[in-house]
């Protein structure tokens, strides 16, 4: 009876219709997708989610720092806001919304630093303390790669793990699908702002090297 049951909580996810990016997964998952000890899928998503949130909320930080440092004030307090309101529960549009916010402060940050601004002893102080919030994150990224890649085939196959993770798996899917752009972006603007850093005489922090080293 076991077994028949599993087989038609599977049927029944089967006929479920499913978006397309909602077929991808989370971070490696291993043995979940069987639902049986230790298959807890919810956890394993909200722990994508969790880490995720963290990384994109350190950047966020990050832009606020540089914004204001460059001069860009609306920028920064729009990145300092969005940091600020993103936490572990966020659903997929909250962020869809974050990540906006953060594409468009770090193109600002990028057009500014190709002007070659010259900055003061306090610009200069606070500019590096974003420097290293942005290594730091996009450090975080970087560790989370080998999950990412894992994920895609974790939730390819139904399972009644999946049935009881409900929501969590779209916030999931969002995630995976959107990690590569966010990983390729975010390391070219620390790529830029090591750059600016270097020409001003700014110290780079560790963590900013090391995130590239990694990539």
């Amino acid at each position: 009876m076991k077994r028949l049951s599993e087989y038609v909580l599977i049927a029944v996810f089967v006929a479920l219709p499913v978006s397309a990016d909602a077929q991808f997964s989370v971070p490696k998952l291993g043995a979940v997708l069987g639902g049986g000890s230790g298959g807890n899928l919810g956890g394993q998503l909200e722990q994508l989610q969790r880490v995720y949130v963290g990384a994109n909320k350190e950047v966020l930080h990050a832009n606020s720092k540089m914004a204001e440092a460059l001069g860009l004030k609306d920028e920064a307090v729009k990145a300092r806001a969005t940091s600020d309101s993103l936490n572990e529960g966020a659903t997929k549009d909250n962020l869809s919304d974050a990540d906006k916010v953060q594409s468009d402060t770090s193109l600002a940050i990028a057009t500014r630093l190709k002007d070659s601004p010259e900055l003061d002893a306090s610009a200069k102080a606070t500019y590096a303390a974003g420097l290293r919030s942005l290594g730091g994150g996009v450090l975080k990224y970087v560790q989370m790669k080998p999950n990412i890649e894992g994920v895609r085939s974790s939730i390819s196959k139904p399972s009644a793990g999946m049935l009881a993770a409900g929501s969590k798996v779209g916030v999931a899917s969002y995630i995976v699908t959107s990690f590569p752009t966010n990983l390729t972006n975010l390391t070219s603007a620390l790529n830029g702002a090591i750059s600016f850093a270097k020409s001003r005489d700014i110290p780079v922090p560790d963590d900013a090297t090391k995130a590239l080293a990694s990539n």
